[in-house]
């Protein structure tokens, strides 16, 4: 895959935009739609690409270096896992499979477990990473609540991930799946606990 492969976010929501859309608050389903309409709206407010937005306003001032949702350049490919699919036998993905076809805010993140960990960091540490406050506390709070559920006593969406409960812990949580890989996020705020 190269650059002349790649679709714009204003391509793929002409392209891809649903037949139906269902009223808010009506139902409950998982949506790539809501995250690329995000970062269409970042684009637009903002004046960058969602790609450059990010990389200049939450990857480099985290120090995340090896994270991009662009194609990943050639040095970084060179480190990249290989991801496999089984169909009797395992076989490896061809190269040009990692990175996605578009700056799609739902499915293009390129990271590692280190650049994770610091992400998670300041998820648990209220928006602060090595003393530095990267994202106001308000903020980090307004993204852990609830602001969507089924019924008020089941787990709900939060802004970007979902509730997880059991023994009393709310956790939050996001996961990810293309073919040949798959990921999770697990956190636990109150505990200042993270997996990935």
């Amino acid at each position: 895959m190269d650059e002349s492969e790649v679709v714009s976010i204003e391509q793929y929501l002409q392209q891809d935009w649903p037949d139906y859309i269902k009223r808010p608050n009506e139902t409950s389903t998982y949506s790539d739609l809501g995250y690329v309409l995000s970062g269409y709206l970042v684009q637009k407010i903002s004046g960058f690409s969602f790609s450059d937005f990010i990389e200049k306003h939450i990857i480099e001032p985290l120090g995340i270096l090896n994270t991009t949702f662009d194609l990943p350049s050639q040095s970084m490919r060179s480190r990249l896992a290989m991801g496999y699919t089984h169909d009797g036998e395992y076989q490896a993905l061809p190269s040009w499979f990692i990175g996605t076809p578009s700056p799609n805010p739902a499915t293009s993140a390129i990271s590692t477990a280190d650049d994770m960990m610091r992400w998670m960091l300041i998820h648990l540490m209220n928006g602060t990473y090595d003393k530095d406050t990267l994202l106001n506390p308000w903020t980090m709070q307004w993204m852990h609540q609830k602001h969507y559920s089924m019924a008020q006593n089941m787990p709900g969406y939060t802004y970007g991930l979902y509730e997880y409960r059991r023994n009393n812990i709310t956790a939050l949580m996001t996961e990810g799946d293309i073919d040949g890989f798959s990921s999770l996020m697990f956190l636990i705020p109150e505990k200042k606990f993270g997996i990935f």
